[in-house]
């Protein structure tokens, strides 16, 4: 959880552009959610990502979630911001 909430910190340093950032971490009775919100530029969110350009930060993220049985989603669009859900059981 943490290595995924270290990259999306970075990637909003280094591409949203953001003001504000949240990061929430809620305890649930059965699993933990990790929320990473900003109001950056926000991206055309691709629900299969793929290493663009070199860049490896969505998939890593989706790879780490996969491997602790987690869910991440990702919500963005242009100019728009972007919201990060982990879900681990």
């Amino acid at each position: 959880m943490g290595r995924v909430l270290q990259e999306a910190l970075t990637n909003i340093v280094k591409h949203a552009a953001a003001r504000v950032v949240r990061v929430r971490l809620v305890f649930e009775p059965l699993r933990l959610r990790l929320y990473v919100e900003d109001d950056g530029r926000g991206f055309g969110a691709d629900p299969h990502p793929t290493a663009s350009g070199g860049h490896w930060g969505l998939l890593g993220m989706s790879e780490r979630a996969a491997r602790i049985r987690g869910r991440l989603r990702i919500r963005s669009a242009p100019g728009q911001g972007t919201q990060l859900v982990l879900l681990v059981p």
